[in-house]
């Protein structure tokens, strides 16, 4: 998935941004950099979106818990 999302930053910034976090200040960014100069939107999408990445797979790995399996006495 995120590799669709950074192949639409490349054409379209600010809906890779939009899909990635919705209508929050991000996104409001990322349009505006887009309309002062295209590279600079892409290049703020592709980065915001690889760090978001990050941060799930981070949380992800770090909500596994692994257990012990339990004895059952009789």
């Amino acid at each position: 998935m995120d590799l669709l999302r950074i192949i639409i930053a490349i054409f379209i910034p600010p809906l890779a941004v939009f899909l990635t976090t919705g209508l929050g200040k991000h996104f409001w960014v990322n349009l505006i950099l887009t309309l002062l100069g295209y590279i600079p939107g892409v290049v703020h999408a592709v980065w915001f979106i690889s760090r978001r990445s990050g941060e799930r797979q981070h949380l992800g790995l770090s909500l596994i818990h692994i257990s012990e399996p339990t004895r059952q006495e009789a």
